[in-house]
C-alpha cells in the first residue's frame, strides 16, 4: 500500500523563525500524502511504513523528496531541517542542496541515544560530509543531557511538551531556563517548539531563546504560500492575537479565534463550563477542540452554519442556542454571543464567543 502512495507525496513547509528579526530562518519539510485520502498526513504515512516494515525506505524517500523540493521550492539564505534516524542513508550531493544550509534533526526518542559511541559515530559521519545537526524532542527523555554534553549538536529544539503552557508554569520555566543555559554555555543554538500562544512566545522570547517554531508562527504550507512568511508577518499575527486577546470580555465564559478559526484564548469560566483547560485547546481549530456544536435539531455546525463564520463574514454578530460537548464526554445546552473583532484598518481578524448556560429546547408539539 506505501509503495503504491508514494508518487503522490507532496512537500509542504513549516517555517522555523528568528524571533528578534521576525523573519523565517529556515523550513521543516513535511511529506504528505493526497488530501483525500485516509493517509493524508504525515502521521498517518509513518504509521502505515511501520505497518508495513518500510520504515528506512520511506524516511530516505521524504529526505530525497525534500532535498529536490527545497532547490526550487525555500528562498535563498534560509535553512532546510530534515529528520533523519539510525541507520539512513546520506541525502544526496551537494549538487542538489548543500550540506551547508541542511539540518538533520535526530530525535531524543531515536535508540541512537541508548548507545553514546554509536550516537557520536554517527554524527561524526554527518559532520564529514558538511551537515548541521540538531537534536529533537529535546528533554523529552533522559538521554538528552548527557548527549548534549558528549556531542554538542548545532542546535537543540525543546520538546513541545515542555513549551505548552510555559508561561503559567514555573516548573517548564525552570527546565527550559536550565537547557538554554547549557546550551549557551556550549555554543549551542535553541529552537522551542510547538508554540501556539502569544504568551508562551512572550516567555520564551524572555528566556531569550532565539529561534521558534509551533501553529502560532506558522503551520506547513505548500510552497505556493511560503511567500506569506515575510518580514512583518510575525508581528502581524502578534498584533492580530492581542487584539483578540484584549477583546475578550472580562466575565463570562468565552474564547477568541483568528481568520482560520484557531482558538487564540481561552479564559478561567471556559473552563468551568465545559471542563477544557486551556492547554488543550488553544492552537487547535474550534472543529477539532472537541467542542462540538450543534444546533437544536442536532445538527452539526461546524462546517455548515457556523455562527463564528457567519460573524467573520458579515462583520456582524450573530447569536444561537447550541449545545456542546464538555471535555467529560456529556452536552449542555448554551447560548451563544458571536462578536467579530476588527483590527485599527477594519478588517475582520476573528471573532469572539460569549456563551452563557442555556435550557434545553423543547421539542415541538406533534399537531
Amino acid at each position: 500500500m506505501l509503495q503504491e502512495l508514494y508518487e503522490q507525496l507532496t512537500v509542504s513547509w513549516q517555517p522555523v523563525m528568528d524571533l528578534h528579526l521576525g523573519t523565517p530562518w529556515g523550513y521543516e519539510a513535511v511529506v504528505c500524502g493526497p488530501s483525500d485520502s485516509h493517509y493524508g498526513s504525515s502521521e498517518s504515512l509513518q504509521a502505515l511504513a511501520r505497518d508495513e516494515g518500510l520504515e528506512d525506505d520511506y524516511a530516505t524517500r521524504c529526505r530525497l523528496l525534500a532535498l529536490r523540493a527545497a532547490t526550487h521550492d525555500l528562498p535563498e539564505q534560509t535553512m532546510l531541517l530534515l529528520h533523519f534516524d539510525q541507520g539512513s542513508q546520506l541525502p544526496v550531493s551537494p549538487a542538489d542542496w548543500p550540506p551547508a544550509r541542511t539540518v538533520l534533526e535526530i530525535s531524543e526518542h531515536s535508540p541512537l541515544f541508548d548507545h553514546p559511541e554509536a550516537l557520536q559515530s554517527e554524527l561524526a559521519r554527518l559532520r564529514q560530509a558538511g551537515y548541521h545537526i540538531a537534536f529533537a524532542d529535546f528533554g523529552s527523555g533522559f538521554q538528552g543531557a548527557r548527549a548534549l554534553l558528549d556531542c554538542r549538536p548545532d542546535i537543540v529544539k525543546i520538546d513541545r511538551q515542555l513549551v505548552r503552557g510555559i508561561d503559567r508554569d514555573p516548573w517548564r520555566q525552570e527546565m527550559v531556563s536550565s537547557i538554554v543555559q547549557t546550551a549557551s554555555d556550549l555554543g549551542v543554538a535553541v529552537v522551542a517548539d510547538g508554540i501556539d500562544a502569544v504568551a508562551e512566545l512572550h516567555e520564551v522570547v524572555r528566556q531569550k531563546i532565539a529561534l521558534g517554531q509551533g501553529p502560532l508562527l506558522g503551520r506547513a504550507v505548500p510552497a505556493s504560500k511560503i511567500s506569506r512568511f515575510t518580514e512583518g508577518w510575525l508581528q502581524s499575527r502578534l498584533d492580530a492575537s492581542d487584539t483578540l486577546t484584549a477583546a475578550m470580555p472580562k466575565e463570562g465564559a468565552a474564547y477568541a479565534v483568528d481568520r482560520s478559526r484557531h482558538i487564540i484564548a481561552w479564559n478561567d469560566e471556559a473552563v468551568g463550563v465545559t471542563g477544557y483547560q486551556p492547554a488543550a485547546v488553544i492552537g487547535a481549530t474550534c472543529w477539532l477542540s472537541g467542542l462540538d456544536h450543534k444546533d437544536a435539531a442536532g445538527t452539526r455546525l461546524c462546517f455548515g452554519a457556523c455562527p463564528l463564520v457567519r460573524a467573520m463574514q458579515t462583520g456582524k454578530p450573530q447569536s444561537e442556542l447550541v449545545s456542546l460537548r464538555t471535555a467529560g464526554g456529556a452536552r449542555k445546552w448554551v447560548e451563544t454571543h458571536v462578536q467579530p473583532v476588527t483590527d485599527d484598518g477594519g478588517r475582520v481578524i476573528g471573532a469572539v464567543e460569549t456563551f452563557v448556560r442555556a435550557h434545553k429546547p423543547e421539542a415541538p408539539q406533534k399537531p
